[in-house]
C-alpha cells in the first residue's frame, strides 16, 4: 500500500508543477492504484484533495468516481422516491456526483433493521459497507467524506452553524409539524380542531424564524447553494400539504420564497428527483392501502 501512496503523491507534485499531462491521470495503471487507495482508505479523497490545485483536484475526483465504478464499490440508498427525507439525501448524492444505487424499501423487515435500527427511511450503506440512517446523519457523512465534491457547507465555522440552524428550524418547526397532518390527507378525514391549532402554532414559529434567518439572495444563506437549500426544498412540500388542510398558505408567508422555489426547481437534479417521486407515487399509495387499508 505504501508504494502506490508514494507514487500518487509524486503524481500530485508533478501535476501541480505542470510536469504531468492531464491524460496521465486517466491511465489504467494509475486507475488501478487509485482503486487500491480509495478501497483501503475511506478518507482517501479527503487526504489527497487538499494537496492539489484546482486542475489536479478535478482529475482526482474524476479518478475516484471512475475507480469506484471500476471496482463496483457503490453507496446504496434505501427508501422510496415519494419520501421527502429520502429525496434530500438523493439530491445531495446527485449534487456531489457520487456513484450510488437505489434499493426500494417501504416497510421494515429483519434484514433492513440491520441497516436501519429503527426501520426508518432513508438509510444508507457506504461504499465500505458501513450502515447509517437518518437523513441529517447521511448528509453530514457525505459532506465529511467527500468535502471537495461540490461542498454544501461554507468554510467558516459560524457560517456552517448558521446553515445547520436553518436546517434545524426547517426540520423541527416546519416539516415535523406539518407531518402530523399527513394521515388526515391520506385518509381524507377532518383534522381535529385542537390538533389544527397545535400545528398552526408551531408552523407560525417556523415561518417567523425562517424569515429572520434566511436571506434568499438568491440562495437561502446568500450567494452559494448550501445544505439548507436542499433541506428546505423538500420540507416545503409537507408544509404546503398541511397548509391545504388548514386552509392557509404558510409557504407564501416566507419572504422571498417564490423566486427561490423557481430557481431550485430549474435544475437537472431537481427535475430528476421530482420525476422519480411522481413515478413512485402509485407504488407508495398501494403500499399504504395494503398496510393500513386506506
Amino acid at each position: 500500500m505504501i508504494a502506490p501512496l508514494k507514487r500518487f503523491s509524486a503524481w500530485i507534485c508533478a501535476w501541480n508543477s505542470g510536469d504531468l499531462p492531464s491524460s496521465s491521470a486517466g491511465s489504467s495503471h494509475l486507475k488501478d492504484e487509485l482503486s487500491l487507495i480509495f478501497l483501503c482508505i475511506p478518507s482517501g479523497l479527503a487526504i489527497f484533495a487538499p494537496l492539489c490545485d484546482n486542475g489536479a483536484r478535478a482529475q482526482l475526483i474524476g479518478a475516484f468516481v471512475s475507480s469506484a465504478r471500476h471496482l463496483k464499490i457503490m453507496i446504496t440508498l434505501y427508501g422510496f422516491s415519494y419520501s421527502n427525507y429520502y429525496n434530500i439525501v438523493k439530491h445531495v448524492l446527485l449534487h456531489k456526483g457520487l456513484p450510488f444505487k437505489e434499493v426500494e424499501q417501504f416497510g421494515a423487515d429483519d434484514a433492513y433493521i440491520e441497516i436501519s435500527p429503527l426501520g426508518k427511511v432513508p438509510a444508507m450503506t457506504t461504499e465500505h459497507g458501513e450502515c447509517m440512517s437518518e437523513s441529517t446523519v447521511c448528509c453530514d457523512y457525505l459532506e465529511d467524506a467527500y468535502p471537495f465534491n461540490s461542498p454544501l457547507y461554507p468554510a467558516d465555522d459560524y457560517d456552517r452553524a448558521r446553515v445547520r440552524q436553518v436546517i434545524k428550524v426547517s426540520e423541527l418547526y416546519l416539516e415535523l409539524a406539518g407531518r402530523r397532518l399527513i394521515p388526515f390527507s391520506i385518509s381524507k378525514s377532518p383534522v381535529p380542531a385542537a390538533l389544527a391549532q397545535e400545528v398552526s402554532d408551531v408552523l407560525n414559529k417556523g415561518v417567523a424564524a425562517l424569515n429572520n434567518l434566511a436571506e434568499f439572495d438568491p440562495y437561502v444563506m446568500g450567494n452559494k447553494l448550501t445544505m439548507a437549500d436542499i433541506y428546505l426544498r423538500y420540507v416545503l412540500g409537507v408544509v404546503a400539504l398541511a397548509g391545504a388542510l388548514l386552509e392557509r398558505d404558510f409557504v407564501a408567508e416566507i419572504e422571498g420564497i417564490e423566486d427561490w422555489q423557481e430557481m431550485m426547481a430549474d435544475t437537472d437534479i431537481a427535475r430528476k428527483v421530482d420525476a422519480d417521486r411522481e413515478a413512485n407515487g402509485p407504488a407508495f399509495f398501494a403500499y399504504i392501502k395494503e398496510r393500513y387499508g386506506i
